[in-house]
């Protein structure tokens, strides 16, 4: 019988046994058959290493993966160091502080399992390793001796505090991590990488123990981990929880006491802990089981006290934990502003951590704990965010925390300071905001998207795909003391959260001030509001409904004072030659027949008789004279986010058209502004989710006209997704 003949033969066998010893339910008998088959069959051990690299086995399935990593204490070899040389020497069987031996045949059973989780790293990479029995030295094909098989290679010291090892930090820059390694060091910041792609920053003082390539136990000190997504279920025990990765970046701290404190900055982690139970006077040194367990997501925060107690952790500051991208373009020239911050929400209603981040508001900082895709910058390119605000010490809230009626959000500052607030422009300004702070006249935006919206991308850098503008209000702290925040006033789902920071009083008054024009949006940028804007010559009306049969307050005409049958054209305004709508038909270039051939749009999507603007865009019609405008009607239709309306519109009455490359309303000479149009803030059934259907809008005048005008100009503000205009109608006074 050929070799190949028995592996076949094998295959069934050797399947049962390490599904067995996977689930932890092989028997002594059937570990040690694995161990014959493994140490005398290099294709049985290839086998083994395809079976295990499935990751429906190995990192998808929670339960499992934690009884596969429990296997991890074979004999290992001690570690000496000396300069740059790296030497193994065989060791005594390991064995965790409180655990027994289970006696050879156990030993060897977890010998076999320590093989299996290694069997795609170096220790199958030439086919003469085996397995190590304990006493065991092993022989190579030659007959000679062969070295005692050495722990896994798993990662490596990226950087650490020195740059050679020492009595202080034996584990230097360039070290290599094998199983067993314990890193300790007294203080600093130790990077280490795994190579099944997990990054762990190591701030000291800290001990974390390598147990198993997806594996380590972190005794003391804090940890921040960043987890490929090849690396999910990469776990991290510590003395009374186990943190299993679900795709994230996490925090852990373990004080003198073995608390623990989680903290998930983004994705998600399965958090089981021991139940608090009261002591077993019996046997007062049974550890508890992991019986408990939750899943933290993104901004969520537990503390397990040394008691097995399962708190909520308030707040946490971003220098608890460290990030390699917390490298500021400035040095740290003040200390911390703001202490602590707390709240008024029931323990057990929320696991939601603020997180304070000392001088860390500047251009594409994250604004929120639940947000992670959600970025403050300034509004414009040129000269980013206001200087007042740069480097700022800021608050991390929850952007969910919008809608809750009865917040009361407490930020404890250690000195004098100015305190800001950052507040959506779209939103009803709260009382406990008009009555105690001010605002400054800037403006700031927000960049945001969603991670499964890969066609929207959060941009890099001022001005760069803006999506929000929030006012900036401040107020001045004389003294150390704790500023209350309330609740939002009428927000809508699509509303954010406020923001808050603070700086020094005394750097706030030294700080020169600049233009205001320089930090408010622009006319065009989908965050123009209308306190920035002349007053409206019109009154806005708008409905929106399933259907053009069911509209109330306009329906599209076919004769009306702007249709293409008395030879009115809308032309586009692309200024630059941007500004170009997306997809529509045109005629001579720069006619859009599809606004006004009496034609509604047969379905949702029809380019054909829709225009679609995606994204910022101007277009104008030339009613060939001067005109008393009764009313000015704008339709829209799509079955999803292409549908809501958002525009300026202004009229001219002089003979020739005025420029309309205005950004600003008081460059906007020649021309009036009638009103500003955004159907998207419409309750509609209740909740501002769908935005799909037909959108109108009309522009009337308080007395029946809205004036006499030739030209009208729509700019259509940035909505991201887009306009479907499907038909405009302009109406003359009667006389």
């Amino acid at each position: 019988m050929n070799d190949n003949q028995q592996c076949s033969e094998n295959v069934a066998e050797l399947r049962t046994l390490l599904v067995a010893t996977v689930l932890g339910d092989a028997s002594e008998a059937e570990l040690a058959r694995l161990n014959d088959l493994l140490l005398s069959d290099a294709q049985a051990r290839d086998f083994a290493a395809e079976f295990l690299a499935d990751e429906s086995l190995l990192r998808r399935q929670f339960e499992m993966l934690g009884r596969v990593a429990d296997f991890h204490n074979p004999p290992i070899a001690a570690l000496t160091r000396s300069g740059d040389s790296v030497g193994f020497q065989p060791a005594a069987p390991y064995r965790r502080a409180g655990n027994e031996s289970h006696g050879s045949g156990r030993n060897v059973a977890r010998i076999a399992a320590y093989f299996l989780l290694l069997a795609a790293s170096v220790l199958v990479a030439v086919g003469t390793i085996a397995i190590w029995k304990p006493g065991q030295t092993g022989q190579a094909r030659n007959g000679a001796p062969a070295a005692p098989l050495l722990p896994a290679l798993v990662g490596v010291v990226v950087d650490g505090p020195p740059s050679e090892p020492n009595s202080l930090y034996p584990f230097a820059t360039g070290t290599l991590l094998r199983i067993g390694d314990v890193i300790s060091t007294p203080s600093g910041v130790t990077n280490l990488r795994f190579n099944c792609g997990v990054e762990v920053l190591l701030k000291g003082p800290a001990e974390l123990e390598v147990i198993s390539p997806m594996r380590a136990a972190l005794r003391r000190g804090t940890l921040t981990a960043r987890v490929e997504e090849a690396a999910h279920g990469f776990q991290v025990d510590t003395p009374n929880s186990k943190v299993t990765d679900l795709g994230t970046e996490f925090g852990l701290s373990v004080d003198e006491k073995g608390a623990t404190n989680t903290v998930v900055f983004s994705g998600k982690v399965a958090l089981q802990y021991a139940k608090f139970q009261p002591p077993d006077t019996l046997n007062p040194n049974r550890p508890a089981p992991l019986s408990e367990g939750r899943l933290l997501t993104d901004g969520e925060a537990m503390r397990i006290t040394e008691l097995g107690e399962a708190k909520r952790l308030v707040a946490v500051r971003s220098s608890d934990y460290p990030f390699t991208t917390d490298k500021y373009e400035e040095p740290s020239t003040w200390a911390p502003i703001i202490d602590s911050v707390s709240d008024n929400l029931r323990e057990g209603s929320t696991s939601m951590c603020y997180r304070i981040v000392h001088r860390g508001f500047r251009e594409d900082a994250r604004a929120y704990v639940d947000r992670r895709y959600y970025e403050w910058n300034g509004l414009n390119a040129e000269y980013g965010l206001p200087r007042f605000l740069r480097y700022a010490d800021y608050v991390m809230p929850f952007c969910n925390d919008k809608l809750r009626k009865d917040l009361e959000v407490r930020v404890a500052l250690n000195r004098a300071a100015r305190v800001y607030v950052l507040i959506d422009n779209r939103v009803e300004l709260p009382e406990w905001l008009t009555a105690e702070f001010q605002d400054t006249g800037y403006d700031i935006g927000l960049d945001e998207t969603a991670p499964s919206a890969d066609w929207f991308q959060v941009g890099v850098g001022p001005g760069v795909r803006i999506d929000k503008s929030l006012s900036v209000w401040c107020r001045d702290v004389v003294e150390g003391s704790t500023v209350v925040f309330g609740p939002m006033k009428s927000p809508k789902i699509q509303s954010v959260m406020y923001g808050i920071a603070a700086v020094p009083l005394e750097m706030a008054a030294a700080t020169e001030a600049e233009p205001i024009r320089f930090h408010q949006p622009r006319v065009g940028s989908g965050l123009i509001r209308n306190d920035l804007l002349p007053s409206p010559k019109a009154e806005v009306f708008i409905e929106h409904v399933d259907s053009f049969a069911e509209l109330t307050i306009a329906t599209p005409a076919a004769d009306d004072a702007a249709s293409s049958n008395k030879g009115v054209v809308f032309r586009i305004e692309s200024n630059d030659g941007k500004l170009q709508p997306h997809k529509s038909v045109r005629v001579d270039g720069d006619i859009l027949p599809g606004l006004n051939d009496g034609q509604i749009a047969r379905n949702h999507e029809d380019l054909d008789r829709n225009v679609w603007y995606d994204g910022q865009g101007r277009f104008s019609v030339d009613l060939q004279k001067s005109m008393k405008i009764a009313a000015i009607n704008t339709f829209s239709w799509h079955r999803l986010e292409r549908a809501p309306q958002y525009f300026t519109l202004w009229g001219s009455n002089e003979s020739e058209k005025p420029s309309t490359t205005f950004d600003e309303a008081e460059n906007a000479i020649g021309w009036e502004f009638l009103g500003l149009v955004n159907t998207s803030s419409i309750n509609y059934g209740g909740a501002h989710l769908n935005y799909g259907g037909v959108h109108a809008s009309s522009l009337r005048g308080p007395d029946g006209q809205i004036g006499p005008y030739r030209h009208l100009l729509w700019i259509a503000e940035d909505t991201t997704h887009g306009t479907f205009f499907t038909e405009i109608d302009v109406h003359e006074a009667t006389p």
